[in-house]
């Protein structure tokens, strides 16, 4: 049990009245100032820190969740759903180890809660501690048999494992109690393409938006499959159907997929603005020269990391992306991701071209020479925030993950000539030292450098190879005019296609992919590296 909380004063009930009312109505901005006032004369109210600390994670800042939560837990350490709310925050920041520990003392204060059991089992599969994983899960499953999330997260923790049928067979446990969840659905038809093909997963897809036509997810799992079978023109109405929805514009029936951009643009004023990540942004801006080429004065908000080199774009104003949108100064405002089937691309488009700063070069050239021998090959085992990683706090945006095994992998490369350059953005504690033990060998730490992309430009025009999954520098690699070796988890992107060792869309990669596991992908790999560089043993 957590702490006695004191009687609220009636103005106390009031602000937390009028907190609760904003959040119902859908305006968290009138439940912080509620909740900030309600704190400012009652500051030992520990449901208005928790308030604050929710709203916040929702709104994907749990940065700013970490205060609201540690003042709650100053009042009451006992309760169980803070425990597992500062769990939450910690695992979103990457503090894994630490996270784990606040969902185990969550687990011990409420050792009959499901979802303590079912946060500690996420946080667990994060850390890649499988096993404990699918016990964790299993324990939630056992406490609350109707809890879908749960059957998700095991369905993911056995196929990780390799245990397919396994995972399969929770996933439709969960769809027997939860029909229509959109994970579970794209969990099944990722199981479907495993199982049966890519096609197979569309026809089950389409199948499901007859019946369930506003489920972002799906649209999102349908573009991607389309994406990688190269059945472009039907893969990108998908991702229109999704911008159009965040747009607020709402679109009946099929009618998102029609919608095109005049042949031409003359005298008009067009924004566009990116709605992903950074590469992202880098991949959908190669379409966005078509719309000046129709006679449009084209602003671009470019993400502040990127703001730099997307300068060097002449074909439009390149703004920051911060500050409130202004759509009534323009013409049009349309997303990035949108352009494509605005546009009815019909065949893949040139990455635009980035040029690295000389001096930028010249800097990190001492670097690596520091460092050790050539050649130099970039490394990078993680990306993304996991697609199929459940939220705990409803959360419905569709993100991408990629990994490839960190040990599986410092072992192909253990063997090959050169200097090993760690790129990896945020690695979990300890991660680094572990994969230089495993490659036998020193290397170069340029994490860090993923926080300046002007810098991680620089670094890797330098590159002699790069070996890693599908991120942000691989799009920057891409842009530079350089190649590179692309690790491809299952389900793959459908940028880099549903099959096949090379993409449409990046000419010169070579790809790796994950089937019935990495042990194929990477023994090619181990032979085409030592073909390129050279072997000679680790060290």
């Amino acid at each position: 049990m957590g702490a006695r909380r004191p009687a609220r004063s009636p103005e106390v009930l009031g602000l937390a009245a009028q907190a609760e009312a904003a959040l119902r109505e859908g305006a968290p901005e009138r439940a912080v100032q509620a909740y900030l006032a309600l704190v400012e004369i009652a500051p030992g109210d520990v449901a208005a820190w928790h308030g604050l600390a929710t709203i916040a994670l929702r709104a994907g800042q749990p940065d700013r969740a970490l205060e609201p939560i540690a003042r709650a837990l100053t009042l009451d350490r006992k309760s169980a759903q803070l425990q597992a709310l500062h769990a939450v925050a910690l695992a979103e920041l990457g503090r894994h180890a630490e996270a784990e520990v606040a969902a185990r003392r969550a687990v011990k204060l409420a050792p009959a809660d499901a979802g303590a059991h079912y946060n500690l089992g996420k946080i667990l599969l994060i850390l890649g501690r499988i096993d404990e994983a699918i016990g964790e899960c299993q324990r939630s499953i056992a406490l609350d048999p109707e809890g879908a999330g749960a059957y998700f997260n095991l369905a993911l923790a056995l196929e990780r494992r390799g245990d397919f049928d396994a995972a399969f067979s929770a996933i439709e446990r969960g769809l027997k109690i939860a029909a229509d969840d959109p994970w579970l659905l794209s969990a099944k038809a990722i199981a479907i393409e495993r199982r049966e093909g890519a096609s197979a997963a569309v026809a089950f897809l389409r199948a499901q938006l007859e019946r369930l036509p506003n489920l972002g997810s799906l649209h999102f799992s349908l573009y991607s499959r389309l994406l990688g079978l190269g059945q472009w023109q039907q893969a990108w109405p998908e991702l229109l159907w999704r911008s159009q929805r965040r747009l607020g514009r709402r679109p009946a029936a099929d009618e998102y997929r029609s919608r095109r951009l005049p042949a031409r643009l003359d005298g008009e004023h067009v924004l566009l603005l990116a709605d992903w990540g950074l590469g992202d942004f880098l991949f959908f801006a190669r379409f966005a020269p078509h719309v000046a080429a129709r006679g449009a004065r084209v602003t671009l908000r470019a993400p502040l990391k990127l703001l730099a080199l997307a300068r060097q774009w002449t074909w439009a104003q390149v703004i920051p992306d911060e500050g409130p949108l202004d759509a009534s100064a323009v013409d049009r405002l349309e997303t990035l991701e949108d352009l494509p089937a605005l546009l009815a691309a019909d065949a893949p488009t040139a990455t635009l071209a980035l040029r690295a700063d000389e001096a930028q070069r010249a800097r990190w050239r001492e670097v690596l020479a520091r460092a050790g021998a050539p050649p130099y090959i970039g490394v990078t085992w993680r990306a993304g925030t996991d697609t199929r990683e459940r939220p705990q706090l409803g959360d419905n945006v569709t993100r991408l993950s990629k990994q490839c095994p960190i040990d599986a992998l410092a072992e192909v490369l253990a063997p090959i000539a050169g200097t090993r350059v760690v790129l990896q953005r945020a690695p979990i504690a300890g991660e680094v030292a572990q994969f230089a033990a495993r490659a036998g060998r020193a290397l170069c730490d340029l994490s860090e450098v993923n926080e300046d992309l002007p810098a991680m430009a620089a670094v890797l025009s330098l590159l002699d190879d790069y070996v890693g999954v599908s991120n942000t520098n691989m799009h920057l690699r891409a842009a530079l005019g350089r190649t590179a070796r692309l690790l491809v988890p299952f389900p793959p992107d459908g940028r880099w296609g549903s099959s096949g060792e090379v993409s449409p869309w990046f000419p010169g990669f070579a790809i790796y992919r994950d089937t019935a596991g990495w042990d194929a992908a990477l023994a090619r790999l181990r032979a085409d590296l030592a073909q390129a560089h050279g072997s000679e043993g680790a060290r």
